[in-house]
């Protein structure tokens, strides 16, 4: 059974005790605690650049001098394994360093995560992990979505609001891989909702 999400209201008074400050995953880039996106056309490397930061939160080493909160890092994998293995061997080889094998976690297939059964399939599989994540990474939003439409709001704004009670249940951040569409200076494909939901977009 999913768990319940707590809802209620506060008070001023404990609203002005959270704090200013934003807290970085990844130093002046990525906030803590936050759902958003990176986009690009088809080939120019989202991937790499993804996994280029997970590997780095993974180590808790910079990121292109900005520092890293070092955490367990979960990809849902659109792709298959070998060439994920390809992709972060290839990491490991261009920056010099071994990722630490017991932070990083690659899902086995990708998945409906805007159905049911799929959403309570990745629920109970970030349960059973012994630490929570710090950063979940969804490559790419299309090879996750079974039933959803890209270009209908509805159904985006029910997909971010699915992603924000897995990051208000973790902490975590949550950092879709998208594409643009045929026009890339029009930004990502696909619905506004999609984009006025989140948190930060690259």
């Amino acid at each position: 059974m999913s768990q319940v999400i707590e809802y209620n209201f506060i008070k001023l008074n404990e609203l002005y005790k959270q704090p200013l400050e934003i807290d970085w995953l990844i130093e002046d880039i990525i906030p803590s605690n936050s759902v958003g996106m990176i986009y690009g056309a088809s080939g120019s490397g989202k991937s790499h650049i993804i996994l280029s930061m997970g590997a780095m939160i993974a180590n808790g080493l910079p990121w292109f001098d900005k520092e890293t909160k070092q955490g367990n890092v979960l990809v849902m994998a659109g792709e298959g394994l070998s060439g994920l293995a390809r992709r972060l061997r290839a990491i490991e080889k261009e920056y010099k360093l071994e990722i630490d094998r017991e932070k990083l976690h690659i899902s086995n297939r990708a998945i409906g995560l805007d159905t049911n059964d799929g959403y309570k399939l990745v629920e109970q599989a970030i349960k059973e992990l012994e630490t929570p994540p710090e950063v979940i990474i969804i490559d790419t939003l299309s090879r996750h979505l079974m039933k959803s439409e890209e270009n209908s709001n509805d159904d985006m704004a029910r997909f971010i609001n699915r992603l924000e009670d897995i990051r208000l249940k973790y902490g975590c951040t949550i950092i879709l891989v998208h594409h643009t569409g045929k026009s890339t200076n029009n930004g990502a494909r696909g619905a506004s909702a999609l984009k006025a939901n989140v948190d930060f977009s690259f």
